[in-house]
């Protein structure tokens, strides 16, 4: 299911934000000019990053997954953006506390029930520690994808 929504052009890597207005400025923006989503769809990620934050701790790493409203989503799609630089962002679990991000997996789902098992998959995606260092390594959106798909092929 993962695999069907994460396309090649929505592998954004290193990309240079000094904060998460302005990435997430950039990635709304992209999603806009491929028609994923409204007009609406950057506001309504920075309140639901406001209101419920998307930053894992994993064990030495850490990853975002951040996600807007159905609503804002005109077709559904997993992208994966890797930063030059570390952002900062709120963690999942404890709202108070941030963690540097540099690796991010920003789902635009349009249907609850898919965003539930695209969530748990990426879930699965992101506990793979290996993929993860090599996913900031990546020179290309080519190589990224493949190597997600190496890991979803074996879970």
């Amino acid at each position: 299911m993962l695999e069907e929504h994460l396309k090649e052009e929505l592998i954004l890597l290193n990309l240079d934000a000094s904060n998460r207005e302005e990435l997430f400025k950039q990635v709304a923006n992209t999603y806009l000019e491929k028609g994923l989503v409204t007009e609406g769809y950057y506001e309504c990620l920075s309140q639901r990053e406001d209101n419920y934050p998307t930053g894992l701790q994993m064990e030495d790493y850490s990853v975002g997954i951040p996600h807007g409203e159905p609503e804002h989503v005109k077709e559904s799609f997993v992208s994966i953006v890797t930063l030059t630089e570390p952002i900062t962002i709120y963690k999942m679990e404890n709202p108070e506390e941030s963690v540097p991000i540099d690796v991010f997996f920003f789902l635009g789902l349009g249907d609850g029930a898919l965003h539930l098992n695209i969530l748990r998959e990426t879930i699965g995606v992101i506990q793979e520690k290996t993929l993860i260092k090599k996913l900031k390594q990546a020179s290309s959106a080519k190589d990224a994808l493949a190597l997600v798909k190496e890991v979803l092929s074996l879970t």
